[in-house]
């Protein structure tokens, strides 16, 4: 049986709690020492945020610290191809921690990029459960 996505979220939330954690991550808000482990501000991004998603994510033994997490995809994309695929990276880490995700990539918009936004978003590399 197929589950609705807001039944994942609400399914989730009742298993594991309220909260929503923003994975919001603008390299400025990484501690100096994170950034200087790795090559590029991308990869420190994506390692941070793999961090937050093992803490708070559902174990075999308890339940998890948060109902879901929510991506805001304009940080990732103001560092630019490398920066996208951190997102998609985080989007599927979320997914594989057994946590439903919600892309916050609102945009104002006409209906025929709208519709490429919802094709971008609910399938591929930036599928994501709720927008």
């Amino acid at each position: 049986m197929n589950t609705h996505s807001m039944q994942k979220l609400y399914l989730s939330v009742a298993q594991n709690g309220p909260l929503c954690v923003g994975l919001d991550t603008d390299p400025s808000y990484l501690p100096e020492s994170v950034l200087k482990a790795y090559e590029t501000p991308a990869q420190a991004v994506l390692a941070y945020n793999k961090a937050i998603i093992k803490r708070i994510a559902p174990s075999k033994d308890s339940a998890g610290l948060a109902g879901c997490c929510k991506v805001q995809i304009a940080y990732y994309e103001a560092m630019g191809l490398e920066g996208l695929a951190v997102y998609a990276e985080t989007l599927k880490a979320v997914k594989e921690a057994g946590l439903p995700v919600i892309a916050d990539i609102k945009r104002g918009d006409i209906a025929a990029t709208a519709d490429a936004y919802a094709k971008a978003h609910f399938s591929g590399d930036f599928e994501a459960d709720i927008i």
